[in-house]
């Protein structure tokens, strides 16, 4: 009897002091045991581990596939001080929940045996994973909620969670019953679009869109409506994407397949075009050829849908599946959700500094593309223009920008413009910039063939490289320069070179010791005066980083 209330105290200290900051990050192992050993694990990016899955049985017993039993993942979860609980059922793996679950014999003898499983085998609880319980099972689904949890409390285990669909459309969960007895809900918050649909779409929208209503945000609403409590629910987020046969999205597709984010980013670096939706807060992919559309998650919605946590005091996230990002030894989204889900800025983040319009510059297009530098802890960044440098008045007040960059256009010639970038997280929004102004004049101009072909030069060499890389570029006369470094996404990592320059040639050392290996631009902007005009010319080469 001790033993029973030391467990329901600690679960109630973990839920009632911390919901805010202590996040639960669930990560699920499944089935990838030689592409991603329990070694590939960074055990400090998760709270917990789900092992799934195992199978529950009609007449209670259980069963597995031959390769399930992990000892070593589990020992090295407990040594890195994380919990990991056992997955039942899963996808294809549920049809012996019903007739199980109606029987009380057989449902003793199920809590017997998964409770046995779970101390042979040294797991600290379990995730239901039942996909999915129909009106006719909702009252034996909780009787068998509710033995498990008496069962878990007898022998000291702490967990038990269940795996929600993004809406209840079976009418199988009593939730009002279920949050009595249970740690955590994760909704599967994907697989709003896939195969089974006519036409492509958001795989996992954080908000709802004209042509998508279903999300994130309102599979939370709905459980919230429900009653499930803020503290007890973890939004879903997946490591992998649906690659669509079709020209665009929410066009008809012709097949589609799930594609882990390794291959997404395969995709990435090989030409693939990227596209933010800036309602649903995610990204898709298209071929060049229009042929196929990927829509998937990436480290710029996973931040955002970190911060949709921390902003509703949602209890955390459940990923399907870890190791999907897992390529070149790095695990890209799992980074991102580690600083932003588990150690989640405590600070506004820091002034950004401007790159581009130059201070001073006078542009001759009306199409802009207004830059500045990522600052650390940032989820979105807030743009003004104004014509006075007081912000009295704006052109453009434009508040969450996804990237280091926005293109605009509609400015008026012959006047002198002010702009300024401040950055913004759930903590609030950085003091702004520096406020940079730029002169408007839109000749009727041609390039001069002399300048943009005859001595206009960038290369690179070597290229591949590993470490470091000479960059050189030639100019015919006097001009501002600005020579940057951009990676896959169009992110600004680096400038080389951005000032007044005279004429001749020009090379500079690259050194790459502190990035990681991918594909990354370089992109030059000369600015010539001539006949009391601009004329600008630019151009990027790409380059491979292979360590």
């Amino acid at each position: 009897m001790k033993k029973y209330f030391t467990v329901i105290s600690l679960i109630l200290t973990f839920f009632n002091n911390n919901p805010l900051n202590a996040k639960i990050v669930v990560g699920y192992y499944y089935a990838n045991y030689s592409v991603y050993p329990y070694t590939a694990i960074e055990y400090n990016k998760l709270t917990h581990i789900a092992h799934a899955f195992v199978k529950p049985n009609a007449d209670g017993s259980l069963s597995m596939d031959s390769w399930f039993l992990y000892p070593e993942l589990v020992a090295a979860a407990h040594q890195h001080g994380i919990k990991i609980v056992v997955a039942l059922g899963g996808w294809g793996n549920s049809d012996g929940f019903s007739p199980m679950v109606a029987n009380p014999l057989t449902r003793a003898a199920f809590v017997s045996n998964i409770i046995d499983f779970c101390l042979t085998n040294d797991y600290d609880g379990i995730d239901i994973d039942w996909e999915y319980p129909t009106a006719s099972d909702r009252s034996n689904f909780v009787s068998l909620v509710k033995e498990l949890r008496e069962a878990l409390n007898n022998v000291g285990l702490e967990f038990l969670s269940i795996a929600l669909p993004s809406t209840d459309w079976n009418n199988g969960y009593d939730v009002k019953q279920l949050i009595n007895y249970v740690n955590w809900f994760g909704i599967m918050t994907y697989d709003f679009y896939g195969p089974w649909e006519k036409t492509s779409g958001h795989n996992s929208p954080l908000y709802p869109s004209p042509l998508q209503s279903s999300s994130t945000s309102s599979s939370v609403n709905y459980y919230l409506q429900k009653g499930i409590p803020k503290n007890k629910l973890c939004i879903g987020i997946p490591f992998y994407g649906y690659d669509f046969k079709a020209s665009e999205l929410f066009a008809v597709h012709s097949g589609a397949s799930a594609i882990n984010y390794a291959s997404v980013y395969q995709n990435l670096i090989s030409g693939w075009d990227y596209f933010w939706d800036n309602t649903a807060k995610v990204p898709y992919l298209m071929n060049k050829s229009r042929t196929e559309v990927i829509t998937f998650d990436d480290t710029n919605s996973i931040k955002l849908k970190s911060e949709y946590v921390y902003k509703n005091n949602l209890a955390g996230t459940i990923i399907w599946k870890i190791g999907q990002d897992y390529f070149n030894g790095s695990t890209p989204l799992l980074d991102i959700v580690e600083k932003y889900m588990l150690h989640h800025p405590r600070n506004v983040p820091s002034i950004p500094q401007l790159s581009f319009p130059f201070n001073g510059a006078v542009i001759d297009s009306d199409n802009i593309i207004f830059k500045w530098y990522a600052t650390d802890s940032t989820t979105s960044y807030n743009l003004q223009v104004s014509e006075n440098e007081n912000f009295d008045s704006f052109v453009i007040n434009e508040s969450g920008i996804n990237f280091t960059e926005a293109k605009l256009n509609n400015f008026e010639n012959n006047k002198t413009y002010y702009w300024r970038v401040s950055s913004s997280n759930i903590n609030g929004n950085s003091s702004w910039s520096d406020t940079w102004s730029f002169i408007t004049d839109f000749p009727a101009f041609v390039a001069n063939e002399y300048y943009a072909a005859k001595d206009f030069k960038l290369y690179n060499y070597p290229n591949p490289f590993n470490v470091q890389t000479k960059i050189g570029f030639t100019i015919a006369s006097d001009a501002v320069v600005n020579l940057a470094l951009y990676d896959i996404l169009g992110q600004q990592r680096d400038v080389l070179v951005n000032e007044r320059l005279q004429s001749g040639n020009y090379e500079f050392i690259w050194d790459a010791n502190n990035y990681s290996s991918g594909v990354y631009f370089v992109r030059i902007n000369i600015v010539y005066p001539q006949n009391n005009r601009l004329m600008r010319l630019n151009k990027s080469i790409k380059i491979l980083l292979i360590k």
